[in-house]
């Protein structure tokens, strides 16, 4: 509740043709396990300066899921996945959390570098708006 009434206040002057341009982004993280690139994680976990052989056992259990179909009961052929995280694997929220994560600096590199400004209402406390906190 707080957050939407946090939004109904940032944006409630957003009408007025006065000032500077405004903008209002939401990132729609629906099926989100499913969205996340392989090679993009692989590079976060590689900025994270974690040793090569970690990256390359993380590697193995986000990029080595086959599916199969069932028909009437029996199932059918093998598709390997190309993209996405594995739904109920205990390793899944904590990858998508280092994805997000970097996804929030790059928009606050952004941001620092004038390409575009947070709302001057925004609260001090979201440093990175898009931070996951446990």
């Amino acid at each position: 509740m707080e957050n939407c009434l946090l939004a109904a206040e940032i944006v409630s002057g957003y009408h007025n043709n006065r000032g500077q341009k405004k903008l209002t982004l939401k990132i729609d993280i629906a099926k989100a396990f499913d969205s996340v690139r392989w090679d993009f994680l692989t590079a976060c976990l590689q900025a994270l300066n974690l040793p090569n052989l970690y990256i390359r056992w993380l590697s193995t259990c986000y990029s080595t899921p086959s599916f199969s179909v069932d028909i009437n009961g029996r199932l059918h052929g093998f598709f390997n996945g190309t993209r996405g995280l594995r739904q109920g694997d205990p390793l899944s929220p904590y990858l998508f959390g280092i994805v997000m994560n970097i996804l929030s600096q790059r928009l606050d590199q952004a941001a620092q570098a004038g390409r575009f400004g947070y709302h001057p209402q925004l609260p001090r406390f979201m440093s990175y708006p898009l931070m996951l906190r446990g």
